[in-house]
């Protein structure tokens, strides 16, 4: 997978706004995104093909990353830690994911040692 087939998500810092901290390429073009709500290093992306990619962050760079240029900038882009396909024949052309929300209560934070949570996707079909 490389940028040119697929999309990206750029993270940024407040505290540094002249570029973005990491790039995060993916399959299809990202169209909603959200951190874990107890582990903001756990990235999901819902993509246009009706896939959803995670990425974390805590996993050293080496394993997952390509190496690009962009505007005379070397970059390392990581690529997903996990990614499903949605259609039947396991290409990931599925209904195109609108939205995704954690449904995590706070709750559910507290009780939960591990970091796992639950989101919810909201997906368009013609």
């Amino acid at each position: 997978m490389g940028i040119s087939e697929g999309g990206l998500v750029c993270l940024w810092s407040v505290q540094e706004p002249s570029r973005p901290q990491q790039l995060l390429c993916c399959r299809a073009s990202p169209v909603a995104a959200t951190f874990s709500p107890s582990k903001p290093s756990l990235v999901l992306a819902g993509l246009e093909d009706g896939s959803l990619a995670a990425w974390d962050l805590r996993e050293h760079l080496k394993l997952h990353s390509l190496k690009v240029e962009l505007d005379n900038v070397n970059w390392r882009v990581r690529v997903p830690s996990f990614i499903t396909a949605c259609g039947e024949d396991g290409d990931g052309e599925g209904s195109q994911i609108v939205a995704i929300q954690s449904v995590t209560t706070p709750e559910d934070l507290l009780a939960d040692t591990q970091g796992s949570f639950q989101v919810c996707l909201i997906i368009c079909s013609a």
